[in-house]
C-alpha cells in the first residue's frame, strides 16, 4: 500500500469509524465465530491483521491471549485502544511485512486486507504467514471481492478476449480462491478454500473467498 492509500486511510477514519461496502458493523463474521469454536486449535497468542477499530480483535481475545491488532493507520489504532478488555493490544504497522517474531502466533485472523496488498508482494505476505505461526497454528482469511462480470458486459467481452489472448496470469482474471492456492508456500497446508456469493443489506453483490491455512511441522 503505498503512501497516497496510507494518507487516505489516515484521513477517512480521522473522521470516525470507517465503514466498507462489505461490512456489517460490529457483527462477527461466521466463518470466524465457528472457528473459535474449534477445539482443535493451538493455545497461544493470536493476530488481526487489518483489524481497524477492533472490534473483531476484542471478540478473538475472548479465545486466544494475547490478542494483537495492527492497522496501517494510526487513527484507526487509536478508536481502537478505547477497548479495554484484558489481554488486548494495538499497534500501528503494516502488511505483508509483519514485525513480530517468528512462531509468535497460534491464529492469524485477516479480514479485508490481503485484497489491498500488490500482487507482486503476495509471496511476502504468505511468507509472514508461514514464518509467524507456530506449529499446527491457522491463518483464516476472508477476501471480499467483485463478483464476475455478466458475459454480455463490456467487461465481460473484455475478460472473455483476454482470455482467448492467454492473459490469464491478470489479476483480473485469476480467480482469489487460485491465486491463493498458488501463492502458499511449502510448510503452509491449505485446509479449507472456498468462493461464495454474498448479497448484503446495502443492496451490494460480492463474492467472499474464505481461506483456511495451518502450519505444518517440520519434516
Amino acid at each position: 500500500m503505498g503512501p497516497d492509500s496510507r494518507a487516505d486511510w489516515e484521513r477517512r477514519w480521522s473522521e470516525g469509524p470507517v465503514s466498507f461496502d462489505w461490512f456489517l458493523g460490529d457483527a462477527i463474521p461466521t466463518e470466524l465465530a465457528r472457528t473459535l469454536e474449534r477445539d482443535d486449535l493451538p493455545e497461544g497468542a493470536a493476530l488481526d491483521v487489518g483489524c481497524g477499530s477492533g472490534h473483531i480483535t476484542e471478540r478473538i481475545a475472548q479465545r486466544f491471549r494475547p490478542t494483537l491488532g495492527f492497522d496501517i493507520t494510526l487513527a484507526a489504532i487509536r478508536i481502537a485502544r478505547d477497548r479495554r478488555s484484558s489481554g488486548l493490544h494495538f499497534l500501528v504497522a503494516a502488511s505483508p511485512d509483519f514485525p513480530f517474531r517468528d512462531g509468535g502466533f497460534a491464529f492469524i485472523f485477516d479480514r479485508g486486507c490481503l485484497q489491498h496488498v500488490p500482487r507482486p508482494a503476495w509471496p511476502r505476505y504468505f511468507d509472514s504467514l508461514r514464518r509467524l505461526l507456530r506449529t499446527g497454528g491457522v491463518a483464516e482469511l476472508l477476501v471480499p471481492g467483485q463478483p464476475p462480470p455478466s458475459p454480455l458486459s463490456l467487461r465481460g467481452i473484455r475478460a472473455r478476449v483476454a482470455k482467448l489472448r492467454g492473459r490469464r496470469g491478470s489479476s483480473r482474471l485469476v480467480s482469489m480462491a487460485r491465486a491463493i492456492r498458488h501463492h502458499v508456500p511449502p510448510g503452509l497446508e491449505v485446509e479449507h478454500l472456498s468462493t461464495y456469493p454474498v448479497h448484503l443489506p446495502t443492496g451490494t453483490d460480492l463474492l467472499f473467498t474464505h481461506a483456511m491455512i495451518r502450519k505444518l511441522p517440520r519434516s
